[in-house]
């Protein structure tokens, strides 16, 4: 009886640990465009312009280098008018006119998906911010669970565009890290110094451009295998 007890109370221990223990699931901020909402042509065309209003609106407080002009009259704008117009034209059954209207579709998703990872960019770099950020760029909120940090983050550094920052996670062993980006999504790879730390500096890039790092962990049996980041947008 007297060992029946100890081990309950000893359960009960375990179970007050585990029941205290932190979580380990990071809830991110996901910028998402979602096209289940815009599936007529005035949705899409009426969100691109809620898009570039509300990026317009926020350029000197969140999106100051953004990859398509947003100005009146700038890129972004005149694309979603050249789109209008063909929807006009596409409304009249006019032969031809449904082909350039999608051509001229294609042109502003285009945009949007260029603009979407810039903001998610933005919103990466401000975590306590992402999304109010957001928010504000007009683009749809999603949260999305995972169970760690990624395991290569590739931030802007404040105060200097056209820099960024790549952060690796630890991997036990490592003695150092080798480092490779790309701006053609992949396509080649420019070898940069190896680091002892797991973070190095990228500089001289164009703001606005895609850009992609991968880190390869060097073990004191040899070395590890290419990890690589997702797609930033560099601002």
């Amino acid at each position: 009886m007297k060992k029946l007890k100890e081990m309950t109370k000893a359960v009960g221990k375990v179970l007050i640990i585990l029941a205290t223990m932190p979580k380990t699931v990071i809830t991110k901020v996901i910028a998402v465009l979602n096209m289940r909402k815009v599936q007529t042509m005035g949705a899409f065309i009426a969100k691109a312009k809620l898009i570039r209003q509300s990026m317009k609106a926020n350029i000197s407080i969140w999106f100051p280098n953004a990859p398509v002009a947003l100005a009146d009259n700038g890129v972004f704008d005149t694309d979603i008018k050249a789109l209008d117009t063909a929807q006009t034209a596409a409304d009249t059954r006019v032969k031809g006119a449904a082909q350039t209207r999608n051509d001229k579709k294609a042109v502003v998703l285009n945009d949007l998906h260029l603009l979407l990872a810039y903001v998610q960019t933005i919103a990466d770099a401000n975590p306590k911010n992402a999304e109010t950020i957001v928010i504000s760029s007009g683009f749809d909120v999603k949260h999305l669970g995972t169970h760690g940090k990624e395991a290569i983050s590739v931030k802007p550094k404040k105060g200097e565009s056209g820099t960024m920052i790549a952060t690796v996670k630890k991997v036990e062993g490592a003695i150092a890290n080798l480092w490779e980006y790309s701006t053609d999504e992949g396509k080649t790879w420019i070898d940069m110094d190896a680091s002892s730390k797991g973070k190095t500096e990228i500089t001289g890039l164009t703001p606005g451009s895609k850009l992609i790092v991968r880190n390869r962990p060097v073990l004191r049996k040899g070395k590890g295998t290419w990890i690589q980041s997702a797609i930033v947008i560099v601002v």
